[in-house]
């Protein structure tokens, strides 16, 4: 999940594979992929779509759109270059190459988010000198989200790992969620693809999830065998909890709605080019750690604006209008919480901020304003959230209970004084 590595390699371009040149490739989540060449490539193109190399470890690599960031001097001549996409495994010799029809993940939480295990036995001799372990790992789980286009979620063993001494010996299950397709598609759109259902689990989990590292499946002609392709990406970084969770950690665990988790699926799939205009701004204030509290409020705002538009109210209306719209359909959910007495104060100081903001009103370095918004973005994205819910068919009734008893929202009560 954090992958981070530096490799020492040749690295050549697709048409002139024979010329190569020595350099280090290093990678790491925050800041992509950067490749320091010892020597140059051709002095008058600051740009390349594709170079190529073959590192130590890694084997083949392809690093995608690629531009110079600087040069030196110092003895030897020397290039660096950025790349935002970097595969490891093969050479890629042009765009047209870089299409799959079958991808992979490991999501941050995902395995104790589904929690799934099938049986562990531990047998014992009656001397007790002997000891038998069986393990059986859990069957796949297929999601059809539509004719040309699943996700299924694999369960298979890591490595056995074993300490030097021989004392102790660790069976640890992984979680794999597949993407497969009936096409080839751009690797993009499968990237797309993926970071969509990373943004659906941080919806249900309430807990922000993660993947910086893809494995693409490319089949070989001309051997009846795939390989294994590593996709690493640059991502900025996010606000993520790395600690060990349970499933009751999360806000809707996979066991409070298993039944309806495919028809959730689906629909999360099917709108999503519609959702889109609003679930950016929405996630974008979820994860991004370098934003504002006046940035987080902007942006919650766009995506309460851009739900209601294309969801409830497409022609042209005031948008204190619309919060006020949004608030009336989501009260029975959140008024328990939030204790919000005057619909219409908390929709125009919603209003009033976000005009303040966007004409860089004085007003808004008041320490007492900055506390005021941070309990009025909560209640925001919990509208937000609580829509999305029930558009992807959970009920009214079980998200009112998970908002009350799940305790997570219980520092909001009565602190927004309308």
């Amino acid at each position: 999940m954090n992958s981070q590595f530096s490799y020492k390699g040749h690295f050549y371009l697709p048409e002139n594979p024979k010329k190569s040149v020595s350099g280090i490739i290093t990678f790491n989540p925050e800041n992509g992929t950067e490749l320091e060449i010892f020597g140059n490539f051709n002095p008058d193109n600051q740009k390349y779509e594709i170079i190529l190399g073959q590192v130590e470890t890694k084997g083949y690599i392809t690093l995608y759109r690629c531009i110079n960031i600087s040069k030196n001097f110092n003895r030897i001549f020397t290039n660096k270059y950025c790349s935002i996409f970097l595969f490891t495994g093969a050479n890629f010799y042009s765009k047209n190459e870089l299409r799959f029809k079958h991808a992979r993940i490991i999501a941050l939480h995902f395995d104790e988010w589904i929690n799934k295990s099938e049986s562990f036995n531990i047998k014992e001799s009656k001397d007790y000198k002997n000891i038998t372990i069986e393990y059986k790992t859990p069957p796949p789980i297929n999601h059809d989200i539509n004719s040309d286009f699943k996700i299924s979620f694999d369960f298979l063993p890591a490595e056995l790992e074993h300490s030097i001494v021989q004392k102790d010996i660790y069976i640890k299950q992984l979680s794999y969620i597949n993407f497969k397709y009936k096409r080839e598609k751009f690797f993009n759109d499968i990237v797309d693809d993926v970071y969509h259902f990373v943004d659906l689990l941080t919806l249900l989990t309430y807990t922000n999830s993660k993947t910086n590292e893809i494995t693409l499946n490319l089949p070989l002609k001309e051997f009846p065998y795939n390989i294994d392709v590593g996709l690493f990406i640059q991502s900025t970084e996010r606000k993520v909890n790395y600690k060990k969770l349970y499933p009751d950690d999360f806000l809707f665990p996979n066991y409070i709605i298993a039944d309806k988790f495919d028809k959730i699926l689906k629909k999360w799939y099917y709108d999503k080019v519609k959702r889109s205009t609003s679930s950016l701004p929405l996630f974008n204030e979820i994860y991004q750690l370098n934003l504002t509290s006046v940035d987080k409020f902007l942006s919650l705002s766009k995506s309460l604006e851009a739900y209601h538009r294309d969801y409830l109210e497409s022609t042209e209306i005031y948008f204190v209008d619309r919060v006020s719209n949004l608030f009336e359909r989501s009260r029975k959910i959140i008024n328990p919480l939030l204790k919000i007495r005057s619909k219409p104060k908390f929709s125009k100081k919603i209003k009033k901020y976000r005009n303040d903001y966007t004409h860089s009103n004085p007003r808004i370095s008041d320490t007492r304003v900055f506390i005021e918004l941070h309990y009025l973005k909560q209640a925001m994205k919990l509208i937000m959230f609580s829509e999305y819910y029930k558009d992807l068919g959970i009920e009214e009734s079980l998200i009112k209970e998970r908002f009350v008893n799940t305790h997570k929202f219980d520092h909001l009560k009565n602190k927004i004084k309308c």
